[in-house]
C-alpha cells in the first residue's frame, strides 16, 4: 500500500466511526476494491486503525474515562463492564465464525436493517404520545443487552455505532445518553478486538510504521471531529427527527455498497 491508500482509510475511518454504516465494512470494500492486500490483511489493518478513533473518545471523556478508571464513578464502571462482558459472549463466537464463513455482503445487508429498525423507531416516536417514552436510566439489564448487540458488530457490514445506539434508543434511553454509552463501550470493545487478534499473530504491525502511524493520528483527529459533529446534531433536533436521520443515512449508503 502507498501513502495516500492509508490516508485515504484513515480518513473514511474517522468520518464513518461514529455513524451508522460501519467503518469496518466500508474499509474493507475499499481495500478490497482499491488495494492489492489479501481480505484478512485488509480485517487486520482496520482493526488497527479502530485504535485511532477509540483514542479520540478518551480525549472527548477524559474525566469521565478517568472517574470509571480510578473508581469514583462506580455505576459507569459496573455498567461498562457488564457491556464488556456481554459484548465478548456474542463477539468472540462471531470473530472465529467471520475468519471462516462471513462474507461482506451480508453484512451490508444486515446493516441496512439497522438503518430500517432506526427509522421504524423515529416514526414511531412521531406519531405517538411523548408520555409512552419517557427517558430511561441506563441499567445493567440495558447494558448486558446492548454489549450483547455490540458483538455482532465484529462481522464487517455492521454497524457498531448503529447497533449499539439503535439498541439503547429502543430501550427508551435519550439520545445524547446512548451516543455517550455508544462511545464508552467502543473503547474496551475495540481495544479488546485489537489485542485478541494481536495476541494470535504476535503484534506484526499491518504495514509501514510510520504509514501506519499517520493512519492512526488521522483517524484520531477526524474521528474526534466527527464524533463532536455527531453530539452537536443530537442536541439540534428531536429524538424522533434524530433516530429518523441516523436510519436513512445508513439505508442510503447501502446502494452504493452494492455497487461498489
Amino acid at each position: 500500500m502507498d501513502p495516500i491508500e492509508y490516508i485515504i482509510i484513515a480518513l473514511l475511518q474517522g468520518l464513518a466511526e461514529w455513524l451508522p454504516i460501519s467503518s469496518e465494512g466500508q474499509l474493507m470494500l475499499f481495500l478490497n476494491f482499491a488495494s492489492s492486500i489479501n481480505p484478512y490483511e485488509a480485517f487486520v489493518l482496520v482493526i488497527w486503525l479502530h485504535v485511532g478513533t477509540a483514542a479520540s473518545v478518551v480525549a472527548r471523556y477524559p474525566k469521565e474515562i478517568l472517574n470509571i478508571l480510578t473508581l469514583n464513578n462506580r455505576l459507569d464502571f459496573k455498567l461498562l463492564l457488564i457491556a464488556t462482558i456481554a459484548t465478548a459472549i456474542s463477539g468472540i463466537p462471531m470473530y472465529l465464525f467471520f475468519e471462516s464463513f462471513i462474507n461482506n455482503a451480508q453484512g451490508e445487508f444486515l446493516n441496512l436493517l439497522i438503518g430500517v429498525l432506526l427509522i421504524i423507531t423515529g416514526i414511531i416516536l412521531a406519531i405517538s404520545s411523548k408520555r409512552m417514552f419517557e427517558n430511561k436510566s441506563v441499567d445493567s439489564k440495558i447494558m448486558f443487552i446492548t454489549g450483547l448487540m455490540q458483538g455482532f458488530a465484529i462481522l464487517p457490514g455492521i454497524s457498531r455505532s448503529g447497533v449499539t445506539v439503535a439498541t439503547l434508543l429502543l430501550q427508551k434511553i435519550e439520545k445524547e445518553t446512548a451516543l455517550k454509552y455508544s462511545f464508552l463501550m467502543s473503547i474496551p470493545a475495540i481495544l479488546g478486538a485489537f489485542f485478541f487478534e494481536n495476541l494470535k499473530s504476535g503484534f506484526v504491525l499491518p504495514g509501514e510504521p510510520v504509514f501506519l502511524g499517520i493512519a492512526e493520528l488521522v483517524a484520531f483527529i477526524v474521528g474526534f471531529i466527527t464524533m463532536t459533529a455527531l453530539l452537536r446534531i443530537a442536541k439540534t433536533i428531536d429524538f424522533s427527527k434524530f433516530c429518523i436521520f441516523m436510519g436513512l443515512i445508513a439505508v442510503l449508503i447501502y446502494p452504493l455498497s452494492i455497487i461498489f
